[in-house]
This record gives C-alpha cells, structure tokens and sequence, in this order.
C-alpha cells in the first residue's frame, strides 16, 4: 500500500515536472540566473491570466513596449489628488485606533492602496476602505490568501490535486468576479471614447463637467494603443489590468506598512520626517499635497 502511494506520488511529481519545463524552461533558459524550482512553478498564474508578469518572451516584449510609457512621470503626476484623496481616508480610518496599544496596519493599508490603484489603472472607484466587504474588495482578498497558500502547499501545486480542493472552487468564483468587474470597465470605457470622438479608429479622452480634460488612465493608454494598424484585445488589456492591480496593491501595500511600521519603532526618525511636512505646509497642514511639493519631501524620501 505504502509502495502504491510512493509510485503514485513519484510520477505526478514527474508529470508535473515534464509539464513545467515544456511550458517555462525555453523561455526561462534566455535568463540568466537561477531557475524556479520545476515542481513549484508559477504559484502567481490563474486560469487563463497570463499578463506581463508571467506573459512569455515574445508576448512579454510587445506589451514591455506598451506599458512603459504609462509609468512616465508626467502620467503619475495627474494622480496627485487621487492619492491624498484616499490616504486622507486612510488617515480617519486609523484615527479611530488612536489609544489602543497596538494595531495591525496593514489591512489599513491594503484598502487604501487598491482604491488608489483601481483609480488610477482603471479610473474607478471600488470604495475598499469605505466597503471592505463588496464581492469585488472580497475576492482580491481572497486570491491573495489563495496565491499564499498554494505557494507554501506541496499538494496544491499539482493541478491534479488541487482541482480537488475546496480553494480550486473559490478561487474560480474569485476570478470571475474579478475578470466580470475588468470586463464590464473595459467595456464602458471603449463606449465612451468611442462616443466622445464619433468612430472606432482615434479614440480621444473625454470631458468632466467643467471642461477640464480627463486623467488618462493605465486602461485608457492600453485601449488607445495602435501600431502597424494592430491594438490589444480586450483579453490582453484584461490580463495586463488585472496584473497591475493585483500585484500592484499587494506590493505597495508591504512597502508602505513596513515603513509606517519602521517609522513607529523609531521615535526620532518619525519626529524628523514630521518636523520636514511642517515646514512645507506650515499652518495650512489639511491642504492637499502638490507634487512639487512630494519632491521637496528629502528626508521623508530616504
């Protein structure tokens, strides 16, 4: 019996293994530098989700190209506002914790930061901090916990396995709430480009209410792209969204708790940085920031 379940074991091990580097290891082969582990995988690829953190090398070139011009300074500097938008939330939501001895952060934080994201990859609002609970809020939650937990679990790294899990289950109705709520954005937002320009093939950025031109987000430049008479599908733009949003919140918001964290440990060093926003903004400290002065913000930087 014993013999049986070691064989068993052995050749999935082996058929995984044999999968992994049919798919990965010609492209991964071009890299220098160490290999995954071939029974371990990519613990952060979901169904048919395959943006640019896990695209392959001609696939993963193309959009590069695409992407990088969304990330100029000048296209975040739009984003000033939406960013002390949210983080004055955050501020009233940690203001209810003053007097308590301790408090776990990053929740805190995590929320904050995928409103922002949301706001500034898609130019929606999900309300995370104020709607922790939404299904869409609740299933980035979940996928995080499931891309943990299958990362660390020797048995849900086989596919054959962990179709059989529980987390198998809810990890597809996380991914189609998530993939609906991108869709339907995507969507909306062609319609209206379309709308405000009158035809398919220039697709311009429309108007607020007072005339003043909209903030091009992440999705507008991905469904404004055109080379050769070729533009991204909606699949792709999909894909490259989601990747964005998902791992963009998840990493913000680790670097952002340890530093608050690091900030909290260290007395002096807190008290240095908040001498340096007194000095910006004086006696008028509830103004919002402007991104001059963000980058008058030296020691807070380091």
């Amino acid at each position: 019996m014993i013999a049986l379940f070691v064989i068993t074991v052995f050749v999935a091990l082996l058929t995984s293994w044999l999968l992994h580097y049919y798919k990965y290891e010609k492209f991964l082969g071009k890299f220098k530098g160490p290999h995954p582990l071939p029974i371990l995988g990519n613990a952060l690829q979901f169904g048919s989700t395959a943006g640019l953190l896990t695209s392959g090398s001609v696939k993963w070139k193309k959009h590069r190209k695409i992407l990088t011009p969304a990330f100029h300074f000048q296209i975040l500097e739009q984003f000033v506002d939406v960013f002390d938008h949210y983080g004055n939330i955050l501020v009233k939501k940690l203001g209810q914790e003053i007097g308590r001895k301790s408090v776990d952060i990053y929740p805190y934080v995590t929320l904050c930061s995928l409103d922002v994201i949301c706001a500034t990859s898609m130019g929606t609002q999900v309300n995370a901090q104020d709607d922790s609970e939404s299904k869409y809020v609740f299933s980035v939650k979940e996928m995080s916990r499931i891309v943990i937990e299958k990362t660390f679990s020797a048995l849900k790294r086989f596919d054959s396995f962990y179709y059989f899990s529980k987390d198998y289950h809810k990890e597809t109705k996380a991914l189609n709430i998530l993939h609906g709520y991108t869709n339907s954005v995507i969507r909306s937002r062609k319609e209206e480009l379309i709308k405000n320009d009158g035809h398919n093939d220039n697709v311009a950025l429309g108007k607020d209410d007072i005339g003043r031109k909209k903030r091009k987000t992440f999705l507008d430049l991905l469904l404004e792209y055109r080379k050769d008479g070729q533009s991204m599908t909606d699949e792709e733009i999909r894909e490259e969204v989601d990747t964005f949003m998902f791992e963009g919140h998840d990493t913000t918001s680790a670097a952002i708790a340890f530093a608050l964290y690091a900030l909290a440990k260290n007395p002096d060093v807190q008290e240095k940085a908040v001498e340096e926003l007194r000095s910006i903004f004086a006696a008028d400290k509830d103004r919002p920031a402007t991104h001059r002065e963000l980058q008058e913000m030296k020691y807070l930087e380091m």
